[in-house]
């Protein structure tokens, strides 16, 4: 039985696709202020260490941009052509954007191991100053990524939330710049400032990676056990006398919009307009959670004998055996691929 969302209108969905993307111009102008004052710290000190920290900021705009189309392609409302709508580009978008880091890690380590070997170019004069301005954008850095964070988990957008997240990563490596330099001021060991950026380069590797990694699962519909326990959680507080063993739950994330995939066991006397008035409930309860883009498809299977000792509906007229396995459902009770096995001991 298919239950889908009566209120996700198109044009509910381009206005809810357009906060992303005011949000995601915010994005790439703030990584424009932040990547000007590092180039100026870095032009001030010529210090290996800070070079790494802007040329990945460089980086930081090229993925930002990258994340605005992706955005802008996400607010589109779905057509014939793409029934689920275009939300997977931003998958995309986070494995363009993982690459791109991948890439300036890899040229920041590069260029670290032949400063090593040439004379230092730091000007130790300007340290303090340039020192100033790299802990001020790290301040920066971790305020904006945590709102960021915040407002892509509320927006239900990946690419917000993995902008926000790179933010505060390079909030937390640029401090890292900062502490490995103030050693450099305090003992004139001017060789520590290429292994700090190599260092550093060597982070910046490992956080494009995992923002591939991330993408690439997003783009298979890896399985999220966090997302499946949190739709547990909703049809047991949504959960009526009669309601049984659900199973076989898929669910896609598709940007913003969720497409959830499950079966529900009904009593098998009851008519089709009751199981009907049940997956209404279901779809509204999760859409309320999960937002009016939600997409909400449930298959109503009749209880069997096998399926007494697990519901809890009163003065049934066919029941064969008597309840013993009732239990609150789990995500692994709802992602088992049949019904749940009467034999299953209750917790």
């Amino acid at each position: 039985m298919n239950a889908s969302a009566p209120n996700m209108q198109p044009a509910r969905a381009v206005d809810e696709g357009s906060l992303p993307l005011t949000w995601g111009r915010n994005l790439l102008l703030f990584n424009l202020a932040l990547t000007a004052a590092k180039i100026a710290a870095w032009w001030m000190t010529r210090s290996a260490a800070i070079f790494s920290d802007a040329l990945e900021s460089v980086a930081n705009i090229a993925t930002a941009s990258l994340a605005l189309y992706a955005l802008w392609i996400a607010a589109k409302p779905r057509d014939k052509d793409h029934p689920y709508g275009h939300g997977k580009v931003e998958y995309f978008s986070s494995g363009i954007e993982g690459t791109l880091i991948l890439v300036a890690g890899v040229t920041i380590t590069v260029i670290s191991v032949q400063n090593a070997f040439r004379a230092s170019q730091l000007v130790e004069a300007k340290l303090t100053l340039g020192l100033g301005i790299e802990i001020v954008v790290a301040l920066v850095l971790w305020a904006f990524g945590t709102l960021s964070v915040s407002r892509g988990k509320t927006l239900e957008s990946p690419t917000i939330v993995s902008g926000g997240e790179h933010l505060r990563a390079d909030a937390i490596t640029t401090l890292g710049v900062v502490a490995g330099l103030v050693v450099v001021k305090l003992t004139g060991w001017t060789l520590l400032d290429p292994i700090i950026a190599g260092l550093f380069g060597l982070v910046v590797v490992r956080n494009g990676f995992l923002l591939l990694r991330d993408a690439i699962g997003g783009l298979m519909d890896e399985a999220n056990p966090a997302l499946l326990d949190e739709i547990a959680k909703v049809l047991e507080r949504t959960r009526k006398p009669g309601w049984s063993t659900p199973h076989h739950t898929k669910v896609h994330r598709l940007g913003q919009t969720v497409h959830i995939d499950l079966h529900l066991v009904f009593p098998r006397f009851w008519t089709i307009e009751q199981a009907h008035d049940g997956t209404e409930q279901v779809e509204v309860a999760l859409c309320e959670v999960f937002g009016s883009r939600t997409d909400v498809m449930i298959h109503s299977e009749p209880c069997r004998p096998t399926s007494c000792s697990l519901c809890d509906l009163a003065d049934c007229p066919l029941r064969e055996a008597a309840l013993t396995l009732h239990k609150p459902w789990t995500g692994t009770d709802i992602a088992a691929t049949s019904r749940l096995s009467p034999t299953v001991p209750s917790p």
